[in-house]
């Protein structure tokens, strides 16, 4: 499961993932994409202009990932640092 909101991580992660992997991806991409706004911190935007079914997607994305036994994680990302903070010293403590 790729819990993302960016499009070059899905392309990525497709071109460098062995072949016999089938990559299951978080919808957040599918359906919002085409609702993106580059500007810095322009989610606030998408979520008002959609009424906040990107946050309410977040959260069940949120919820399937916390189901994995393994993470590959970035310390650039606030919603990895979340992960592994929830992981550490919630589900794992």
């Amino acid at each position: 499961f790729l819990a993302t909101e960016d499009p070059q991580a899905v392309d990525a992660m497709k071109q460098q993932m062995p072949p016999h992997w089938k990559l299951h991806v978080d919808p957040f991409v599918a359906d919002f994409s085409s609702h993106r706004v580059e500007e810095y911190n322009g989610n606030p935007k998408m979520a008002t202009a959609l009424k906040g079914k990107p946050g309410l997607a977040a959260l069940g994305s949120l919820l399937v990932a916390l189901e994995a036994n393994d993470f590959v994680l970035t310390t650039a990302s606030n919603w990895s640092l979340l992960l592994k903070e929830l992981v550490q010293h919630v589900l794992e403590p």
